[in-house]
């Protein structure tokens, strides 16, 4: 589960025997091919990301001060600041991979500032998206309930805290000959909490410990968002299953109510696959079937751990935005001013 490496080696290298296995790679502490052409797919679905979620953010701004439209803008701010982060590390894996060299000591100190950014801004979407359903679930079962805003930012302020602390931990304390095992082991933003795993490392018992340990930091930021938004999802569909009102304000509300659904419905698929497949290939193949872990696969990591949830970061601000007449008007009228 933990990979080893010395200070010596080289975290980059250019060229790969197709022989060769993936446990060899990460032994030997080098970033292939593989590796190289998940950083360029990252790069290129992350640029648009942080397009879209500048858009939504600006048109967003003003309205802080009501519940959905302030969700909508945490979200876009944190799948900006995801893709943002994404995208410092894909570059920096392809500039090194390219030159074919060991990165400056001070780039390798950005590749792991930007890992665990990666981390802790998918984490705070996950629960903002969390947050967003919750709510608006609870608004349609308990109309009269008031969810007041200074909770909700109460509870987003300690939860992104939380991470942020862990994860500056993480950086001050992790050494450089760690690198390549901390951005490897990224599958789900587990990098973060590193730290924490580490003390386990060279001793017999460090497989229980450390899956252990894992299995937590999972359970909290991603198992438990995930099965509770099926259920919010479950509910909001049964809600919209219902004859339409005709009333303009509960017209409005299932409007609403129809945006919050498909937000949830995209962030259960992308959460959910990834969740499963690391739970899967990470616990139940080797725990509970006596087999090696299979997250070594750097295709199946780098596609269901990594850009999944890129995808789920470009595809909320189009919902997002497709579902707002005035939004999408003011980015049509934008467009047609640029052609002019």
């Amino acid at each position: 589960m933990f990979y080893t490496m010395n200070s010596t080696d080289n975290i980059f290298s250019h060229t790969l025997n197709p022989m060769d296995t993936v446990a060899d790679d990460v032994t030997e502490g080098k970033f292939t091919e593989k590796h190289f052409v998940f950083a360029i797919i990252n790069t290129l679905i992350a640029i648009p990301v942080i397009t879209m979620d500048i858009l939504v953010v600006k048109f967003y701004k003003d309205q802080y001060r009501k519940f959905v439209p302030c969700m909508y803008l945490l979200i876009s701010i944190s799948d900006g600041l995801t893709a943002t982060f994404a995208t410092v590390a894909s570059g920096l894996i392809i500039a090194a991979y390219w030159k074919e060299k060991q990165l400056p000591r001070e780039a390798e100190y950005s590749l792991i500032i930007a890992t665990a950014g990666w981390g802790v801004f998918y984490r705070i979407s996950v629960f903002l998206n969390l947050l967003l359903s919750a709510a608006r679930t609870i608004k349609i079962r308990t109309p009269f309930y008031i969810i007041k805003m200074k909770t909700a930012v109460l509870c987003f302020t300690i939860y992104s805290t939380l991470w942020v602390t862990i994860a500056m931990v993480d950086i001050i304390t992790i050494p450089l000959s760690h690198t390549f095992r901390y951005v490897h082991n990224a599958k789900l933003g587990l990098s973060i909490g590193g730290l924490i795993q580490k003390k386990y490392d060279d001793k017999e018992i460090e497989t229980f410990y450390g899956a252990t340990t894992e299995l937590i930091l999972v359970i909290i930021p991603f198992i438990v968002p995930a099965l509770l938004s099926s259920i919010c999802l479950f509910l909001l569909y049964k809600s919209l299953s219902q004859p339409p009102p005709n009333e303009t304000s509960a017209v409005n509300q299932r409007h609403v109510t129809t945006t919050v659904t498909y937000l949830t419905l995209l962030f259960c698929i992308c959460n959910s696959a990834s969740t499963l497949y690391f739970l899967f290939a990470e616990y139940i193949y080797e725990l509970f079937l006596g087999n090696e872990a299979i997250t070594g696969d750097v295709i199946m990591t780098c596609l269901l751990n990594l850009t999944l949830p890129l995808i789920n970061a470009t595809l909320s601000p189009i919902i997002i935005i497709a579902r707002s007449s005035e939004l999408s008007g003011r980015i049509q009228q934008i467009f047609r001013m640029r052609q002019s």
